[in-house]
């Protein structure tokens, strides 16, 4: 045998295919149905209910909890394509308050022209106006930086915003929607009479004047895991107990201590074959 021929069989013999990790969009959906489900069941309510201009949806969870991959898969929902994009981002200060929010959120939809936004007044006519040509989306990242947090969002920025476009929705009916979508990384929100958001789903009617708080983004569970194996990454339940050992490598640390926290989780997917079965080395 030829040294190249030799050389090429053991080329032949080492080669395997590359294994494809998990993308972002595909960790954004690991342990997250009822999140997708919840925002597909108020976007059935929204086509029931003509008369709403807009809707604040309300995602919360820990730090860890991988907002931002969940995120940026919840932004490729057809119905929240529809408009000019948007992405996640918030204003560039430590700490900040309405007066800062109003024309960082005129730039984000844009919303300059002809020239700078200093009020809620003048951001909520140029919304309404821009409404009558197409959908608008809006993400605001990390809430708490806001002065007054999710409090401060609801009182002094969306009810007037809202109220407005109410009012010009009723002159225009055939106007597009704002949909906002805020993030809080405390995860501690609770469910109280005086709270300014409502859980979904829920037999109750929705009140779009308040903020639609998503399930919470917990830890995730083995039956997570195996679910978006399958449902997400394709593979197959075949007996061999594959799944369930890619489950429980994942949702433990180096020392063998569990350890379900998203962005941990995700990190520890890349390890694993997750093949599909047409990639399958």
């Amino acid at each position: 045998m030829s040294p190249l021929a030799a050389t090429k069989q053991g080329e032949g013999a080492t080669e395997t295919q590359p294994v494809r990790g998990p993308s972002e969009a595909e960790c954004g959906r690991l342990g997250r149905k009822p999140q997708f489900d919840a925002v597909r069941d108020v976007v059935t309510d929204l086509a029931l209910q003509p008369t709403v201009p807009s809707c604040a949806l309300l995602v919360s969870g820990h730090e860890d909890a991988g907002h931002r991959f969940f995120l940026r898969q919840l932004l490729q929902t057809p119905t929240l394509l529809r408009g000019r994009p948007t992405s996640l981002g918030r204003p560039l200060h430590d700490q900040y308050d309405v007066s800062v929010l109003i024309p960082w959120v005129a730039q984000r939809l844009g919303l300059t022209e002809p020239g700078p936004v200093l009020t809620l007044q003048d951001l909520a006519e140029r919304v309404a106006a821009e409404l009558m040509r197409q959908p608008l989306g809006l993400v605001l990242d990390q809430i708490h930086r806001l002065a007054g947090g999710v409090f401060a969002f609801q009182q002094h920025f969306w009810l007037p915003l809202f109220a407005h476009l109410q009012e010009s929705r009723a002159r225009f009916p055939k106007s597009h929607r704002l949909v906002a979508i805020v993030t809080d990384y405390i995860g501690d929100l609770d469910q109280g009479a005086d709270v300014p958001w409502q859980r979904t789903p829920t037999d109750a009617p929705l009140d779009y004047r308040k903020l639609i708080l998503l399930p919470r983004l917990t830890d995730l569970s083995d039956r997570d895991v195996v679910q978006w194996l399958l449902e997400v990454r394709g593979m197959t339940e075949d007996g061999s107990g594959r799944l369930g050992e890619i489950a429980r490598n994942v949702l433990h640390n180096a020392k063998g201590e569990p350890d379900p926290t998203p962005v941990r989780v995700f990190e520890r997917l890349k390890d694993e074959s997750l093949w599909l079965e047409n990639e399958e080395p």
